[in-house]
């Protein structure tokens, strides 16, 4: 076990990866960073404070389990990504994630037909996008309606 100080000393800024596959992750991740141009700084080096002014991250870790997850060799990493945001009081909130197979929550897939009332995310171009769901109980009453006044 590690405290959280531990692991920041050794680990670039705000990106933290859990599993059997964390060390190909963190690869992964410099490797895609430094293509970009884009590095990012260690705790302990001398110019880490200003590196650290100027490295964003986007969407690159997710795009990095992306990649895990559909690398064959990583046998213990699969499924679908689950997407949680956590606000800044501890409010949080979970996503649908949305693929060209189906709609997944909580890594299992939503069955046709069944409704939900969370926003969807889906990962096109290499940005998130968040939609509010096209099934969830009020649309699906809605489109009841409109049928029933077009009858």
């Amino acid at each position: 076990m590690h405290t959280i100080r531990d692991l920041e000393e050794s680990v670039p800024y705000g990106v933290y990866f859990a599993g059997d596959a964390r060390d190909s992750a963190k690869i992964r991740l410099q490797k895609l960073l430094e293509e970009r141009g884009s590095s990012r700084p260690l705790r302990g080096q001398p110019d880490s404070a200003e590196q650290a002014k100027k490295a964003n991250l986007n969407w690159e870790p997710l795009e990095v389990v992306q990649d895990v997850i559909e690398d064959a060799s990583e046998r213990t990493v699969g499924g679908v990504p689950q997407l949680l945001k956590i606000y800044q009081y501890g409010m949080s909130e979970t996503f649908v994630w949305r693929t060209k197979s189906g709609d997944y929550f909580g890594g299992r897939e939503v069955k046709h037909g069944e409704r939900f009332d969370r926003r969807v995310a889906s990962f096109a171009d290499g940005d998130v996008v968040l939609q509010y769901s096209d099934r969830a109980m009020r649309n699906v009453t809605d489109k009841l309606e409109e049928s029933d006044d077009e009858q």
